[in-house]
């Protein structure tokens, strides 16, 4: 066998074994999330969770869920708005995606502005709630 076809099947055996470090995470966040369809859960090299938030409060609820099951913040990305937390073997990320003013939805208390207008590596975001920003450890406790 020529050695890049060696080399990519070595590869592609390296993805498995990483890809199999995160089931045991992945079916405790399943179970955790269980019969609750607004969350959307999908993995890369680790496990992320997405929904349409409403509120700040929406976000604090499943830090706390985590927390009583073990799994604690790990950081707070401002500027993305998501939080890592640590799981067994792989990080778990919540990842809500906030509505933007122009939006108009029932509900919703917080959203998504953008800071800055540049793109690279990402532009910066803060989160509006009650009209009023809401810092990482309003975020955090």
């Amino acid at each position: 066998m020529h050695e890049l076809i060696e080399k990519k099947i070595k590869d592609i055996e390296s993805r498995i074994e990483e890809y199999k470090r995160i089931e045991d995470d992945l079916i405790f966040v399943l179970a955790l999330l269980q019969g609750n369809d607004k969350y959307h859960v999908w993995i890369d090299y680790d496990v992320n969770i997405s929904w349409k938030a409403k509120s700040i409060d929406e976000v604090k609820d499943l830090l706390k869920l985590f927390a009583k099951n073990g799994v604690m913040l790990e950081n707070f990305y401002k500027e993305s708005t998501y939080w890592r937390l640590r799981g067994r073997n792989v990080c778990i990320y919540l990842i809500p995606t906030w509505f933007d003013s122009a939006e108009e939805v029932e509900g919703v208390t917080c959203r998504r502005v953008q800071v800055d207008t540049k793109l690279v590596p990402t532009p910066v975001y803060k989160i509006i709630c009650d009209g009023k920003e809401v810092t990482p450890d309003e975020m955090n406790s």
